[in-house]
């Protein structure tokens, strides 16, 4: 009876220590993701709005409306994919300070708000200019 017990316990050890290291391992895989898409998405947000404001020729309304998803879309990158990484590791706790609790939900859905509007805005220029291109001008200008 004692050598059942013992093979049981030994099986649960092995067991939870190989929950362990696939909850680790899945834990460092979602982080290095998580990091990637952050350094891409800044990289190449932070690409758009410095080539929509530094060339003359690109400052009309549409390329505007690119201007200000980027914006938001960093908004949302600094705002979400931090506050993602600290979920995935830490569980039920929240170590990011008292103000940054209150503060980010909302910052992150006034992001996600005026990320999802401008391209809803983009879509609507996009269909008046197509379906009544003389008109764009009263409505965008």
């Amino acid at each position: 009876m004692a050598d059942n017990n013992s093979t049981l316990l030994y099986d649960n050890e092995l067991n939870s220590i190989y929950h362990y290291d696939e909850n680790l391992s899945s834990l460092i895989f979602f982080t290095i993701v998580y990091v990637l898409v952050l350094i891409s998405g800044l990289v190449g947000n932070f690409i758009v709005l410095f080539v929509i404001l530094k060339n003359n020729d690109l400052k009309h309304f549409t390329n505007y409306f690119f201007a200000n998803l980027s914006a938001a879309d960093v908004f949302v990158l600094l705002f979400c994919i931090p506050t993602a990484i600290h979920d995935i590791w830490a569980k039920d706790q929240w170590y990011m300070g008292k103000f940054f609790c209150l503060s980010n939900q909302y910052i992150e859905s006034c992001a996600t708000s005026v990320s999802s509007l401008t391209i809803t805005a983009i879509s609507f220029e996009r269909f008046i200019a197509i379906c009544e291109p003389f008109k764009v001008g009263i409505y965008f200008i």
